[in-house]
This record gives C-alpha cells, structure tokens and sequence, in this order.
C-alpha cells in the first residue's frame, strides 16, 4: 500500500529525469523496449499508472533486482502536491536526452498522463524535408489552426546543434591556449 512519505523518505530522494512521450515513441528512433513492454493506448488514463524506466535508471536504482512490476513514486520538486505511484512496464536503452556527456536516469511516462505546455513531433519518413514539413503543416492546420509548428530540422540538425556548446567551448578554449 503507497504511503505518505516522511522526512526521511523526503531527505533520501534522488532526482530523475522525467520525459512525458506518446506511444512508439522509442519505434520512431529506431529502439525497441530491452525489457518487458511499450505503452498501450490506455497507459497513464484513471488506474493504469505505467512508466517505462532506461537502462540507466536501472543501474543506479535497481541494479539486483527485475524492475518490471517494481513501484515507484514520482513528484515535482517544485510542487507540494504528494508523488504520483507507478508501476515500471518496460525498460528502454539509455539515450541521452539532454546534452550531457552521458544518459540520465530517465522515468518516461506516457504522454496522456503528464501533457506537456509545448512538445517536441518526432518523425520518421523517407520523405524530402521540404516535401515532409509541408505534409506536417496541413496536418496541424487541419487539427487546429492555432498550434503552431516551428523549428522543423532533420535529427542530424539536431544532434549538431546540441553538440554545439560543447564545440564552441573547445574551440576557444584552443584559441586562448
């Protein structure tokens, strides 16, 4: 039974990475689960409390034990609302999902359950860019006409132009040695 937690419980948290994704979301980058399963449809709706948990995550917080089943409780540090309790239904690869040197322990939860204030379309096509941007664009006009569609770039662009601090700072620091 899930229980309030005290100052102790309060005092051992660990912080995670939390990443709210839709279902196929690990599909659409080319990964499949490592273990146990994807989201269905129905995760994060009223009763069905899933997260999928990375590799990482698993090496940090349950390095001896099956996480699948395992609950767990997350919360905002910035809200005093109390944790919500899930239970872990998959374990994906370790990607990094910011631009750090190495994965994050990362909690995913399925999209219904956390919607986001903006989010990130992540496609994959074998279509031309240009042709594929302005596929997208009628699409998100038809569902409706206020949301916007912006910064539309290929992954490569992405991965560049996160990698993009990273190469200015070794960049100078050549410079000024």
């Amino acid at each position: 039974m899930d229980r309030p937690l005290t100052d102790r419980d309060k005092k051992d948290q660990q912080t995670v990475l939390t990443v709210a994704v839709a279902r196929g979301y690990f599909a659409t980058l080319g990964l499949s689960i490592a273990h146990g399963r994807d989201f269905t449809p129905d995760d994060g709706s009223p009763g069905r409390p899933f997260a999928i948990v990375n590799e990482r995550f698993v090496e940090k917080f349950s390095p001896d034990r099956d996480p699948i089943g395992q609950r767990i409780a997350v919360g905002s540090t910035d809200s005093p609302a109390p944790p919500t309790w899930l239970t872990i239904a998959g374990v994906a690869p370790s990607i990094r999902q910011r631009p750090m040197p190495s994965p994050d322990a990362v909690v995913y939860l399925p999209l219904r359950s956390l919607p986001p204030p903006n989010a990130a379309l992540i496609v994959r096509s074998d279509m031309r860019t240009d042709a594929l941007s302005e596929l997208l664009r009628g699409e998100m006009q038809s569902i409706d006409r206020n949301l916007p569609l912006n910064r539309m770039r290929t992954m490569a662009q992405v991965v560049r132009d996160a990698e993009w601090v990273g190469r200015i700072s070794r960049n100078l620091s050549r410079v000024l040695t």
